[in-house]
């Protein structure tokens, strides 16, 4: 299960009222539907219900990100990170978010600490990882992205970004290797 697909699942179990998950049931099915607009109008139905869904929250930080309202996402996300303090999908996606809206060193600090909770997650050595590269700190980008193709030898996207950046240092048939595994 993706991500973004465990977190709505886990926090659609989580408490609030019947009818701010029922909103937010209706806003998830939304949004892998690709209807972000009715999807994000079930989730402000939710917030009207129960002010502190973290459900509603999320599911409205994700869809407020897909249409291009990075600021707003965050909010969202943010809000959802301090109803549910530390919950790892939520801070993983802050810190995606985080990249996504240049926010490069927040990002990577809170990975770090993240990284040092849970020192086998794909989700965070991946994103750790290219938070890194994006700070031009190939070594320790290359480093996170061995670790998690090591632990997660079917990791699409690490295996890609590692294959990138063997390429990049002239290592072609590292780079050939891991290119072959994607």
């Amino acid at each position: 299960m993706s991500l973004l697909g465990r977190l709505i699942s886990d926090l659609l179990a989580g408490p609030s009222s019947a009818a701010a998950r029922e909103h937010c049931r209706r806003g998830a099915e939304l949004l892998r539907a690709g209807r972000l607009h009715d999807s994000a109008a079930e989730f402000e139905l939710a917030l009207e219900r129960d002010a502190e869904c973290v459900a509603a929250h999320s599911g409205l930080g994700v869809v407020q990100q897909r249409l291009g309202a990075g600021a707003r996402a965050l909010e969202h996300l943010m809000v959802a990170v301090r109803l549910q303090p530390g919950n790892r999908d939520l801070e993983v996606l802050v810190s995606q978010l985080l990249l996504n809206c240049g926010q490069v060193a927040q990002a990577r600090a809170r990975l770090q600490a993240l990284a040092a909770v849970h020192p086998d997650d794909a989700d965070i050595a991946y994103t750790l990882g290219v938070a890194l590269r994006e700070e031009e700190r190939f070594d320790e980008a290359r480093e996170h992205f061995e670790r998690m193709a090591h632990a997660h030898p079917d990791h699409a996207a690490g295996l890609e970004a590692l294959a990138a950046l063997y390429r990049d240092a002239g290592r072609i048939d590292e780079a050939i290797a891991h290119y072959a595994r994607v």
